[in-house]
């Protein structure tokens, strides 16, 4: 199988997915055109497409019709993404899909029965079961984005996932941070970059910063990168 994707004056127009056959998968194809035509971004329209591929590439090979994916198929599902060789140039033969690449394509089929059940082409229940989990709200050993606990989207929980290890962020070279702060031309942009480089403040936390606050920082000059290290 593989995926198409159709360009116009360097715009993505249109994605679709392919079988071996070369005949497009129908019911891929509109999924994929919703989330066109409901202004998802075309990068993001051409993931899903990649991850939707896995999911019928995996339900060729054990013979059955998407429209029967069920919860004991998603469990056989997860397996064979996590056995399946990394196809990517650049990594070894033995290399698999990383976990991430295993979750964001779990949550590929988890979107795409969602839409499938709204279309009413779907009524199975959902193969990868999502829950509410207040639990996961709470849970502090991740990176929160400022404001994150206001977010509206319910925090939920699929039954059928990967653990995903935790990454932290690495930091900027020296000779980075020395181009970005010697392309600052105002010094409200700099003031901004050094709270957050000196003072260790978000981006959200330096945005509600009013400047009648930081008037220190209004008659700074370009630092040598030597002061951003311990």
């Amino acid at each position: 199988m593989r995926v198409v994707i159709q360009r116009v004056s360097g715009g993505v127009v249109a994605v679709s997915v392919r079988d071996d056959a070369g005949l497009s998968i129908e019911v891929v194809d509109r999924f994929l055109k919703h989330l066109l035509d409901s202004g998802c971004s075309p990068n993001t329209a051409a993931a899903y497409g990649y991850d939707l591929r896995y999911l019928f590439e995996f339900l060729s090979e054990v013979s059955a019709p998407w429209h029967e994916f069920r919860p004991a198929l998603a469990v056989d599902f997860l397996a064979w993404l996590s056995a399946r060789p990394n196809s990517h140039r650049g990594r070894g033969s033995g290399s698999r899909l990383s976990p991430a690449t295993v979750s964001r394509a779990l949550a590929a089929v988890s979107s795409f029965y969602e839409w499938a059940a709204i279309m009413e082409l779907f009524d199975l229940g959902h193969p990868l079961q999502q829950k509410f989990d207040p639990a996961l709200a709470r849970v502090g050993s991740r990176h929160q984005p400022f404001a994150g606990g206001s977010s509206r989207q319910m925090p939920v929980r699929r039954d059928v996932r990967v653990k995903v290890p935790l990454r932290l962020p690495r930091p900027m070279e020296d000779a980075d941070i020395a181009a970005l702060v010697s392309g600052i031309s105002r010094q409200r942009d700099l003031a901004m970059i050094l709270l957050m480089l000196d003072g260790g403040l978000r981006p959200g936390e330096v945005l509600m910063t009013a400047l009648t606050e930081i008037p220190q920082f209004c008659s700074l000059k370009f630092p040598t990168p030597g002061r951003f290290r311990a």
